[in-house]
């Protein structure tokens, strides 16, 4: 490992301190004091120059090219969430490109996605050794409709980069809407990577990326989308080829993904999807990608491309719900929210427990066992459709688990009648007409004040270029990386 490396390692050990500022994206996406490079990232990813839609994450999913075209991309987004935008990135390498620089002189390419033809933004490359070209482009494909919710299969081809060239791969970055509005932030670019490349200053290590946000009083769910390319496969020496990438939290000893890079999605990309806990207090996140050996396996650690780092921080649904006696009524019909309306079938949306009654109607029945049941799922199913109520569940695992007991014994319903009670009987942020809650009994739970949408101060971003820190402020209680292993890290100081 060079001494510059070594170097960059030992400032993330310690604690993500370093003389060196790293750039910061303040979410949701607030950027100021950007400097004017190639592109959007060039050896470096940059705050995208996209508008970012709302949403509340981003999803994201790829393929890899270089064994040939087309290749399917497969992302899968949860029913109920709408699409809110669709980004696609693409990205190669012409090994006989020719003496002069062309970095300055691209600007855009074309591909076929589902056989239409997406014109892309070129954000980042590089010319080194001296004839070998990096590419990488974006686009905005939400306007062909290609992703909905459920599975989805998006065909790309027309990757052509030369005489000499390596098509690695393709990703599309999705923005959803599942019934609230998180901070969300993107970098992208090209930033290489490979330890023992001496051509810059800047090639054996990438820039650490630093995301900032408001602390809350509460826990919060993180989500980082990451795209990587040529780490393994045959452009790139075929086996398995070492590589490390940190995430920290505001200072903490960072989780690794280790030797977890290896053409995941076919030869030459890898999509990371990590999951973490933020914690409450916590206001940045720092990453950084490494072309190091972190095992002491003795092979030659990969050469690589990072593309993208798209964060969101989410609140945690939970901890409110409005009773049947609530939603029966009329004066409330309001808050009901689509698709679901006091006149429609409760067999519409459930197995057929109750025949040819409405959902209004199974509201207001009384008495236990099936009855009882019966009003609060429908309660259930309106709490969780409701953005302006912070549910514990989701209309589709109302709708399963009533499904699941249904036909069943008495001692069955007794039990699921109960869990939605109590999910029901949190309570209720809506406005009242008459001051209630309209409960089942006068032990309902007082009703407390709810914002869907926190407003989020805007904070100064500082542009940096070496190795400094990304994310901070989160403590990082679980990491869920698409089958990766990942661990936490015993600080090293050498």
């Amino acid at each position: 490992m060079s001494n510059k490396n070594k170097q960059s390692r030992q400032r993330l050990s310690r604690g993500w301190k370093s003389t060196v500022k790293a750039l910061c994206i303040v979410m949701p996406g607030l950027l100021v004091n950007t400097p004017t490079v190639f592109a959007d990232g060039t050896e470096i990813l940059e705050p995208t120059s996209e508008v970012l839609a709302d949403g509340t994450r981003f999803i994201g999913a790829g393929v890899g090219l270089s064994l040939g075209q087309p290749g399917d991309i497969e992302i899968t987004i949860p029913a109920g969430a709408s699409v809110e935008q669709v980004l696609i990135y693409w990205d190669g390498a012409d090994r006989n490109f020719g003496e002069s620089a062309p970095v300055i002189g691209v600007t855009e390419d074309t591909i076929q996605v589902d056989g239409n033809d997406v014109v892309g933004k070129f954000i980042g490359g590089r010319t080194f050794n001296p004839a070998t070209q990096l590419f990488t482009f974006r686009a905005d494909i939400t306007s062909l409709g290609l992703v909905s919710p459920g599975a989805n299969l998006l065909s790309v081809e027309g990757l052509d980069f030369g005489t000499e060239s390596v098509e690695t791969g393709a990703g599309v970055l999705v923005i959803v809407d599942e019934g609230m509005s998180s901070p969300l932030a993107l970098f992208d670019g090209n930033d290489y990577a490979y330890h023992a490349c001496t051509e810059d200053g800047n090639c054996s290590v990438t820039v650490l990326r630093t995301f900032a946000f408001p602390a809350s009083d509460s826990a919060r769910d993180g989500d980082l989308t990451m795209f990587f390319t040529s780490v393994a496969g045959e452009a790139s020496g075929g086996d398995l080829r070492p590589s490390l990438v940190e995430i920290a939290v505001d200072g903490e000893p960072p989780i690794e993904i280790v030797n977890q890079l290896n053409s995941v999605d076919g030869e030459e990309w890898d999509t990371v999807n990590v999951q973490f806990e933020v914690p409450a207090g916590a206001e940045r996140v720092d990453v950084q990608a490494f072309s190091e050996d972190p095992e002491l396996t003795g092979d030659d650690p990969a050469s690589f491309k990072w593309l993208t780092a798209a964060l969101s921080v989410s609140d945690r649904p939970g901890g409110e719900g409005c009773t049947p006696g609530y939603w029966k009524q009329e004066h409330h019909f309001a808050d009901w929210t689509a698709p679901y309306a006091p006149d429609d079938l409760f067999a519409t949306y459930f197995e057929d427990a109750f025949a040819d009654r409405t959902l209004l109607e199974v509201l207001k029945k009384g008495g236990g066992g099936l009855d009882a049941l019966g009003r609060h799922t429908v309660a259930a199913l309106l709490n969780s459709a409701s953005g302006e109520v912070s549910y514990d569940l989701t209309p589709q695992e109302v709708i399963d688990a009533f499904n699941a007991v249904y036909p069943g014994s008495k001692g069955d319903y007794e039990s699921l009648k109960n869990e939605f009670e109590e999910f029901n009987e949190q309570g209720c942020p809506l406005n009242n007409s008459d001051g209630s809650n309209n409960g089942d009994s006068s032990s309902n739970a007082p009703t407390v004040t709810f914002t869907t949408e926190a407003t989020i101060p805007p904070v100064s971003m500082d542009n940096q270029t070496g190795g400094g820190g990304m994310f901070g402020a989160w403590e990082i209680l679980a990491l869920l990386a698409i089958g990766w292993r990942a661990r936490r890290r015993t600080v090293r100081h050498s």
